[in-house]
């Protein structure tokens, strides 16, 4: 059984942990103030490279659009064969990011990553930006019949699936052109972010160190309590 000035040596280095703890949370508090700023100094940049981003993969979809009813259409009046058909998929954008990338923040899986679709609500947000062209993971947009610009069926007019074709592929130059752009958007965009990363690393320390002493110290309280408490007197 402890003695009296024993149990006094126990609260007393109980008490000075908490203490030094507080003082060290209080320091990573400080800290977690100060990166936030320079954390949201990349947020122009990164919301504004991924706006145009997402304004310019909806375009390249409306477009593949626009190519799948001209399909139908053509094939409609016997232009194309099933022979050899596609599905015509989309484009996607995708904003993958760290767990450390939210300012809340502080568990124990900082470099888990959470994919979810890039769109004009979550701009900037995130660690990486991911293009994929014609994502065949997802559903497509619908058919492009093989051979578009040669007549198969019965009244087919050479003239109209020429002229089909021709479209299509003035459509496909457009998306080519586009898809170029997002190839450098989307490298510009990661380049910044990377360069964010390290920051919202220290932040994420600093708030996994906060929340890893604020749980010792209350582990402390209850050693402390059970020092306090009577009905432990006659075995401590």
């Amino acid at each position: 059984m402890a003695t009296e000035p024993q149990k006094t040596e126990l609260k007393i280095l109980f008490n000075g942990s908490i203490d030094s703890n507080l003082s060290s949370i209080e320091d990573s508090e400080s800290k977690v103030k100060e990166i936030q700023p320079v954390i949201d100094t990349f947020d122009p940049a990164c919301k504004g490279l991924d706006r145009e981003i997402v304004s310019i993969v909806a375009n390249i979809n409306a477009i593949k659009s626009e190519i799948v009813t001209l399909h139908s259409n053509a094939y409609a009046v016997g232009c194309g064969t099933t022979v050899g058909i596609a599905t015509i998929f989309p484009d996607t954008v995708v904003d993958s990011s760290f767990n450390l990338s939210s300012s809340t923040y502080d568990s124990d899986d900082p470099y888990e990553v959470t994919n979810v679709t890039l769109t004009t609500s979550n701009v900037g947000f995130g660690t990486f930006v991911i293009y994929t062209s014609s994502n065949n993971q997802v559903a497509g947009l619908g058919s492009a019949y093989a051979d578009i610009g040669s007549c198969y069926g019965m009244g087919c007019i050479s003239g109209d699936c020429t002229n089909f074709a021709n479209q299509i592929a003035t459509k496909q130059n457009q998306i080519i052109s586009l898809q170029s752009q997002l190839n450098s958007l989307t490298s510009a965009s990661n380049a910044i972010r990377t360069e964010r990363v390290d920051y919202q690393v220290i932040r994420w320390a600093d708030k996994y160190s906060i929340r890893t002493l604020k749980e010792e110290n209350q582990r402390i309280r209850i050693a402390l309590d059970v020092l306090d408490d009577a009905r432990y007197d006659p075995y401590i």
